[in-house]
């Protein structure tokens, strides 16, 4: 048996990673699982996400794409996906290719609809995106739309995430004083 193989769409939208997560270690739940494909690897463990969110895309072809952008939908419930969609559009910087061995910063400004042009000379691995997810907690969707030269969107499935961004509330006393005398940090 042969199933043959589909060539992707040259503007095909696909979420690869997120938070150092591979999308595939994301669960349904939105909760993280397995070894990240960030330098150095930590691991997680039915892990939520929370602070900054590097999201990654799987570069489309740079000759027949112009755009893109990502949205992020809050979920009502937890059994129900979000129907509203708000844009990224905070602007960031970004590390683009200028010479063999060389890199400059570029400030990326999205539209108010949250569109970017896409940077054919990027060193973020593909479709980049950073995402403040601070003051958010909860089940949240990520969603990847690539914008062909002729106008055609195309949107990815979205990618589930759970976030939490509670401080934890620690009380911390010392039973015993060290000879040492006081405890400013540590």
């Amino acid at each position: 048996l042969s199933i043959p193989e589909v060539p992707r769409p040259a503007c095909a939208a696909a979420i690869i990673r997120v938070g150092g997560m591979a999308a595939g270690s994301i669960g349904a739940n939105g909760l993280a699982n397995g070894f990240s494909t960030t330098t150095p690897p930590f691991e997680a463990f039915d892990s939520p996400f929370g602070g900054w969110l590097e999201i990654i895309g799987l570069m489309p072809s740079c000759t027949e794409c112009s755009q893109f952008k990502v949205e992020y939908g809050a979920w009502p419930n937890t059994t129900t996906p979000p129907t509203t969609w708000m844009p990224l559009n905070e602007p960031f910087k970004e590390w683009s290719f200028i010479w063999p061995g060389w890199y400059i910063r570029v400030d990326r400004t999205p539209t108010t609809d949250g569109w970017l042009d896409i940077l054919c000379t990027t060193t973020m691995g593909g479709l980049y995106m950073p995402w403040n997810t601070s003051g958010k907690n909860g089940k949240y969707s990520i969603r990847l739309t690539v914008k062909e030269n002729g106008g055609v969107e195309h949107v990815s499935v979205p990618v589930v995430v759970m976030l939490d961004n509670t401080v934890p509330d620690a009380t911390l006393t010392l039973d015993v004083v060290p000879v040492c005398g006081d405890v400013y940090a540590g």
